[in-house]
């Protein structure tokens, strides 16, 4: 029995969803709503879900869909909790030698309107 739930234990922590990157990402009017983007890579794009604190402070969770086309990146909120659908592009910055990871710096369009999009690569999810 222990040996099963051992095992089980282990499994958790090879899952898909655990295997991807952490994007710090800000959004919206002067970038009040901020979190975690837990994505994973594909074939010219990424998946994942947000979680995020609108600037009132209220947890905004939604999935996230995105295209990578060379230096420009393009994302959509798919099911918000909050109700509000919002298109993002950006464009990948320079490397700068003290930061780590990659940065994208862009626009996010909303329905109850438009502000910026930044994100920060984290850290692999591992």
């Amino acid at each position: 029995m222990r040996k099963a739930l051992l095992a089980a234990a282990l499994a958790t922590l090879t899952t898909p969803a655990m295997a991807g990157e952490l994007w710090n990402v800000m959004e919206g009017p002067q970038g009040l709503t901020a979190g975690v983007w837990n994505i994973e890579r594909t074939a010219g794009g990424f998946t994942g879900s947000a979680t995020m604190r609108g600037g009132d402070g209220r947890p905004v969770i939604y999935t996230v869909v995105g295209t990578i086309d060379g230096p420009a990146f393009t994302a959509k909120r798919q099911a918000p909790s909050d109700g509000q659908i919002c298109t993002y592009s950006g464009t990948l910055e320079p490397p700068k030698a003290d930061r780590k990871g990659f940065e994208v710096k862009g626009s996010a369009s909303c329905r109850q309107g438009s502000g910026i999009w930044r994100v920060l690569e984290a850290k692999p999810a591992r």
